[in-house]
């Protein structure tokens, strides 16, 4: 017999010792690894196992570390320390089956007869070569056996072997949908000489998903004169005032921002911006200059200024700030003009301002000297746009892809989730009306997919974000882990992407690595489950936009418009601090930063709710952030306050829909409203539980 310690998660190396021997490793707390342990075992007497989990300060190997060590936006969030995931205790014999060493594809679903085609890898841990019989049974969905396929292999001493067997024609087979989620099994049995040397099983489900339209790519094109403009007084720079005007009391004057790019070697670019305010007012004012910096679409976030400047009557200045150095930008070329963004807001700090000025910059990131602000150059025909259906299909059904981001952190337990946690979050997912999940940011535990793929939820799967250390161990690392990620999911019939990084800051040719690797793995990509990034990123299949309008800049009124052309959306969202409120009309007080009432929270997420149901035809789905508030160490306090009062639970995203100590907002009902069948759970929401009186 041989026995296994089988971890599912240790953050952020474990090693382990039977016995005070030394028995292996695992780099990487997110996904599962195995050791054996049998010759470190005695028999008749207790055993000593101990673990040592290690999360240092500045890990620069992994793919994910703690935005408490590097700050945002180069990473997000905290990091699980320990023994976080349950442990299991395997047995078999000599040859067994690798851990998640089973891929199922099916095939011929149209024809009502599919194929399911199975590809098994055996590892012999005995020293002598071993034949035997290798068997796979279909179980259909009450669990009875209705075929079998069974062929002989040998497995050298220490070696392994890929066994690929098919059972063909599977008649009368029921077909997985989100709303009739049939589920199947492969039971895979190792014989040698008659005797079971090890047995698993995996679920699957006879599902096609198609993404509709996906590679129209004809209604984009570039404006060559666009292209060539340069800026001047003529066009103001490219600057376009969002909020306010050139009039306002303290104003940005027209054309007053200027970028620059003062280091520039094609990897590492350091970003500098004047941007010149005069104060038209009689009185002297204290005011505070915000730069964001951003991706073109009020997508990625590069950095956040901010200068206060105290101006008297009359005076113009002019503030430089300059960005921390940017590893690996988007850069501009003549064949792919991709541009960022600074959105610059000023706002009066002392009561005399009553209204505030805010103006969007396009610019461009390249070599040439000098001003490198920019227009877009791209035209598209909306029309035609408008026009064409672009909807996410299962065995021909469409699914209109409602989803939300979960984060896996729970106040009090960090990471550790157990069974019933989960299924808590499921059903407050579905409670909520939504019928898909994005895996934010990091691998989950794996019950979250079991009870996905089991209730009809659809399942966005991701590997990391923000991070990239241009060294051999961290390629090393990302590929590896990148695999055993893969490999633990490929099966489900929930999951329909595979996203490489959130925000992502790998270089071009590393994200093609990756995702030659992730093809390798799963027979059904590219044709059917995408590799993506998401909110910026090169290299794989699609890079999948954000929207932050209403919050970054911009009007949640023109979020249709937006969502036919972004075709879908990864997040969208608000920030919020629970237990503020204010009355009057929330459209003219949107991008208020993060200091957000109730009122304007929903007011956002309803009317972006509403705009995508109009265009529900003509884009795939949206993800709104974030169904819980998580632990956000590295990001700005002044964006994070949960509810309202000193912030004593610490920095967090506050942009759940249930708070970090798992109260709902007003929003939630909003969504419970919009979603839930009225014979199913008839909502009627009258007045915020939140409001002091």
């Amino acid at each position: 017999k041989r026995v296994f310690l089988f971890f599912e998660g240790v953050g952020s190396y474990g090693d382990v010792w039977v016995n005070q021997q030394y028995v292996g490793g695992h780099a990487g707390g997110r996904t599962c690894f195995g050791l054996d342990i049998t010759r470190s075992l005695v028999q008749d007497r207790e055993n000593i196992i101990l673990v040592r989990a290690r999360h240092p300060e500045k890990i620069a190997d992994l793919p994910w570390i703690c935005g408490g060590c590097y700050g945002t936006p180069n990473s997000e969030g905290s990091q699980p320390l320990g023994i976080f995931r349950p442990v299991h205790i395997v047995v078999t014999g000599d040859v067994r089956v690798k851990p998640f060493g089973v891929g199922i594809t099916t095939a011929g679903l149209t024809g009502g007869c599919p194929d399911v085609h199975i590809e098994c890898e055996l590892q012999n841990h005995g020293k002598e070569s071993m034949a035997g019989r290798l068997r796979q049974e279909l179980l259909d969905p009450a669990g009875y056996v209705i075929r079998t396929e069974e062929s002989g292999f040998q497995v050298e001493g220490g070696g392994e072997c890929c066994m690929v067997q098919e059972i063909r024609r599977v008649e009368d087979a029921r077909l997985w949908y989100p709303d009739a989620p049939v589920l199947y099994r492969i039971r895979t049995t190792v014989l040698v000489q008659g005797e079971i040397l090890d047995q698993v099983e995996n679920s699957f489900g006879f599902r096609e998903i198609v993404w509709e339209n996906f590679d129209t790519g004809s209604l984009e094109r570039i404006d060559q004169g666009k292209l060539a403009e340069e800026p001047c007084e003529g066009n103001q720079y490219f600057v376009t005032y969002t909020r306010g005007s050139s009039s306002s009391p303290v104003a940005i004057v027209p054309g007053g921002v200027k970028v620059t790019l003062p280091e520039f070697t094609g990897d590492r670019a350091v970003i500098s911006i004047e941007t010149t305010l005069v104060n038209q007012d009689v009185c002297g004012h204290k005011v505070q200059l915000e730069s964001f910096v951003q991706t073109y679409n009020r997508t990625k976030s590069i950095a956040n200024l901010v200068e206060k400047v105290v101006l008297q009557p009359g005076e113009v200045r002019t503030v430089t700030q300059v960005c921390d150095p940017v590893q690996f930008p988007d850069l501009w070329s003549r064949e792919d003009p991709y541009l960022h963004n600074v959105m610059s807001t000023v706002r009066g700090i002392d009561e005399a301002v009553k209204e505030y000025c805010q103006t969007s910059t396009s610019f461009a990131i390249h070599g040439k000297k000098g001003i490198v602000n920019k227009g877009n150059a791209w035209v598209v025909d909306e029309q035609a746009q408008s026009m064409t259906k672009r909807r996410f299909l299962v065995n021909g059904k469409h699914y209109f892809l409602n989803g939300t981001c979960e984060y896996e952190h729970e106040l009090g337990h960090d990471h550790a989730f157990s069974e019933e946690m989960i299924r808590t979050r499921i059903h407050m997912l579905q409670a909520a009306g939504f019928n898909a999940l994005r895996e934010a940011h990091c691998p989950h535990n794996l019950r979250y997919l079991e009870l996905c793929e089991q209730q009809g939820i659809l399942y966005w799967a991701q590997m990391g974000a923000h991070i990239y250390f241009d060294t051999e161990a961290f390629q090393e690392n990302f590929l590896r882990l990148t695999r055993e990620w893969v490999k633990e999911r490929r099966n489900s019939p929930a999951v329909i992407l595979w996203s490489i990084q959130n925000e992502s800051m790998l270089p071009v040719e590393f994200t093609r690595r990756v995702t030659a690797l992730i093809r390798g793995l799963d027979a059904t990509s590219p044709g059917q489950r995408k590799v993506v990034t998401c909110n910026g990123g090169a290299g794989s299949d699609w890079n999948v936009p954000q929207n932050w309008s209403g919050t970054y800049g911009g009007s949640v009124e023109e979020y249709a418009r937006e969502a036919v052309k972004m075709r879908l959306i990864g997040e969208y969202g608000q920030y919020r601090v629970q237990g503020k409120h204010e009355e009057g009309h929330m459209e003219q007080r949107q991008n208020a930063g993060g200091d957000v009432s109730e009122e304007l929270f929903a007011y956002c997420l309803e009317t972006k709710v509403r705009e995508a149901e109009k265009v529900r035809e003509h884009m795939y789905g949206h993800f709104q952030w974030l169904l819980v508030s998580h632990a956000n160490p590295g990001r700005e306090r002044f964006y994070c306050l949960d509810g309202m009062g000193s912030n004593q639970v610490g920095v967090v995203n506050s942009k759940g829909l249930f708070t970090s100590w798992g109260e709902p907002t007003d929003a939630y009902y909003m969504y419970r409203a919009s979603y839930t069948s009225p014979e199913e759970a008839p909502v009627l929401y009258l007045v915020s539980h939140t409001w002091p009186d």
